[in-house]
């Protein structure tokens, strides 16, 4: 087979690339809900599967009973953060008399540093609430839409899940018949391993949550700061939504401490306690947990985020992880990209420092 010259390849790869991200930014609205579901489905199969063989159950049957089983997780989770949320209403009463107290400080300064008299603030705050809502019809209006935008979408992604659960044998037949029958055990080989790539993302997603809920939650009970658990519990879920989660939820910390304390010294110790946790989440603890379960270095991860983000914002973010890391399968299992599965991969990281402290003993020996 001829062997064309590196830079020809190097041309063909970057247009390769460059079209297929034009086409999966273009493609977004259908291909984000697609992906979702293709996760859930891997996600929910060994317990579709259990149903089948285990309970005897038809596979029409245990496909609604997995879609019952994820309503009644999404249930769970609400009332989990429902019941923090009323604790945390049954607290405003007392936020109350602090809200007064704060709001004719930031009026003292804002004179202070303007010149507007507390009157004046008054007359703009007022004007600024008359163009709001003589704007409110068309924020209304995109409030419905972007509501009904995500029922539909999440009502197109129940639909793809059941219908990718019911026609999965189909789906491996096909796949099986335009491949080559001495290629079946390498197709089967790449199925397992991306499934198990799903699985290990997931749960390398769940830890990140839990740190991230346990360090935010350690810090604010560190400063005293009230609704400290319910804090960490909200940046735990919210950091699912890289960056923007976290921002929400620092937003709300430092907005509930700046009420609740007197010295603004511990609302500065709120913005420090979730900047270091964002540093620690965005450049440590995903990078390396959910990296290394996928098996793809930090480096790449971290990549995947922002072109991700690039291609398909918070979602992109989110799925192009899993994609980078069932990539990295493909790459694994066809012997002609092994070098792109290296280069993605987590091997030959210790073989490098390992040659690399031989380098140095050697050379303070030489020294010597």
């Amino acid at each position: 087979m001829k062997q064309y010259p590196f830079f020809i390849r190097a041309t063909i790869m970057l247009a390769f690339f460059s079209l297929l991200f034009a086409g999966l930014y273009f493609a977004k609205g259908f291909m984000v809900p697609l992906c979702l579901a293709a996760i859930f489905s891997i996600l929910l199969f060994p317990v579709v599967r259990f149903l089948e063989e285990k309970v005897r159950m038809h596979r029409l049957a245990a496909n609604f009973l997995v879609l019952l089983f994820i309503f009644l997780v999404l249930a769970g989770v609400v009332y989990m953060l429902s019941t923090q949320v009323i604790s945390f209403i049954d607290e405003i009463p007392k936020l109350q008399g602090q809200v007064n107290v704060k709001l004719q400080l930031i009026q003292n300064y804002i004179h202070h540093q303007t010149g507007l008299t507390p009157y004046k603030q008054i007359e703009w705050i007022k004007s600024q609430l008359q163009d709001l809502i003589s704007s409110s019809g068309a924020i209304i209006e995109n409030m419905v839409t972007s509501t009904t935008t995500a029922v539909a979408t999440i009502a197109i992604i129940c639909f793809y899940i059941f219908f990718f659960l019911f026609y999965r044998t189909k789906f491996k037949n096909f796949i099986l018949r335009v491949s080559p029958e001495s290629s079946h055990e390498k197709i089967m080989h790449i199925l397992i391993d991306s499934r198990a790539v799903i699985h290990s993302y997931i749960s390398g997603v769940f830890i990140v949550v839990i740190i991230v809920a346990l360090c935010v939650g350690t810090g604010l009970s560190f400063l005293g700061i009230p609704f400290a658990i319910f804090l960490g519990i909200l940046a735990g879920f919210m950091n699912i939504v890289p960056y923007i989660g976290i921002f929400i939820s620092a937003l709300l910390g430092c907005i509930l401490t700046f009420l609740s304390k007197d010295s603004t010294w511990y609302v500065l110790g709120t913005a420090i306690v979730f900047l270091i946790t964002h540093l620690m989440e965005s450049n440590f603890f995903t990078p390396s947990i959910v990296g290394k379960r996928v098996s793809v270095n930090p480096l790449v991860v971290f990549m995947a985020l922002l072109i991700g983000g690039e291609v398909w914002g918070v979602m992109g973010m989110i799925l192009f992880i899993p994609m980078v890391g069932i990539l990295k399968v493909f790459c694994d299992n066809i012997p002609e990209l092994n070098p792109y599965g290296y280069l993605l991969g987590t091997e030959g990281l210790e073989e490098h420092s390992i040659s690399f402290r031989k380098i140095m003993r050697s050379r303070n020996k030489e020294d010597n």
